[in-house]
């Protein structure tokens, strides 16, 4: 038996001093003249004796003898002995987005948009955007603004970008070069009508993208009652007012809508309908809701004169009301209309 272990030792070590595969069991026993069951046990033996250490991993295996060591059978090599295969595709990416933004940020340029990511590294915008978010949820940069106006910061050193600004290509882009040019040819606030025609875009479109740029800090709204106009945040040009009135220097979009709840009480057997204060003609667009604002006629939602253009031909009962639209002063309580308005 002794023999048999020194055989086996020699012929072990001799594989380790060569470089070679970890012997199988049946290359043992024909080594040793046994067979492979009794080769197999004395290699038991041997191991719990402590006279040599053996590695399995799956059907591999290799042997240590005195400090030396076989490589391991079937061409099996360990994951912590295999070489590196390098960073993955996603990690090179991380870092060339990562070398853009520092790039930008020691130049004072502007944060580099989803397009310009795709195009340097021949990817798709959503790839490009995913790397981004990878670099911001491990805290590897920070990100401030929309994406239509956003700015990156290195956590590391600090360093910032230039806001971007909305990419051209994009709806807000084109939105935003297009009030730009306005405000700076001092040009009235364009209405969605025109602006959608223009930019060949849906009003849900174009709201869409107006709110971004609101949220994005690159614009913002001034309103005085009905009439607006548009501030350029960066360049602080605006547009002018939308609806500047009429040439009698009287601005009807003042004249809120004010209506007087009726009172309880008969009118001539009809529903009750609210008392304007003011009149309810709208000029121009009516989606810009500039109402007349002259004081009704009595009984009317109309002043007299946008009265007689609504209401032509011989006056007689209104159908719905069942009353004259001549003589509308009808009480709607034991009050007057006239001291109910008071």
């Amino acid at each position: 038996m002794v023999s048999v272990i020194d055989d086996i030792l020699r012929f072990i070590e001799a594989a380790a001093d060569a470089g070679e595969q970890s012997p199988t069991n049946d290359q043992i026993a024909a080594a040793v003249g046994r067979d492979t069951g009794s080769a197999e046990g004395v290699i038991r033996r041997m191991k719990k004796a402590g006279l040599i250490s053996v590695e399995t991993a799956g059907s591999a295996r290799r042997f240590t003898v005195n400090g030396k060591s076989t490589l391991w059978s079937r061409g099996y090599v360990p994951l912590s002995e295999r070489p590196s295969r390098g960073p993955s595709e996603a990690e090179l990416r991380r870092q060339e987005i990562l070398r853009m933004i520092e790039e930008a940020a020691d130049a004072g340029a502007a944060a580099p948009t989803a397009k310009e990511m795709a195009a340097r590294l021949s990817v798709t915008h959503e790839t490009a955007n995913r790397a981004l978010r990878d670099l911001k949820d491990t805290g590897v940069i920070r990100i401030d603004g929309m994406t239509t106006n956003r700015r990156f910061t290195i956590a590391a050193s600090g360093k910032q970008t230039a806001w971007s600004g909305p990419d051209g290509g994009t709806s807000s882009g084109r939105l935003y070069k297009f009030l730009c040019e306005k405000a700076k040819a001092g040009a009235v606030t364009p209405s969605f009508r025109e602006t959608c025609r223009t930019l060949r875009l849906d009003r849900r479109a174009v709201d869409k993208a107006f709110r971004a740029l609101i949220r994005g800090g690159l614009v913002k709204v001034d309103t005085h009652l009905m009439r607006r106009r548009v501030i350029i945040c960066g360049s602080g040009d605006a547009t002018a007012f939308s609806n500047p009135g009429n040439p009698e220097d009287k601005d009807r979009s003042i004249q809120a809508p004010t209506f007087v709840p009726l009172l309880a009480g008969p009118r001539s057997g009809a529903k009750g309908w609210p008392a304007w204060r003011t009149c309810q003609w709208l000029e121009g667009d009516a989606k810009e809701r500039n109402f007349c604002g002259e004081p009704t006629q009595a009984g009317s939602s109309y002043c007299p004169e946008h009265h007689a253009v609504c209401y032509t031909g011989v006056p007689g009962e209104d159908a719905r009301t069942g009353h004259s639209w001549v003589d509308r002063n009808v009480p709607v309580s034991p009050y007057s209309l006239d001291e109910v308005v008071a």
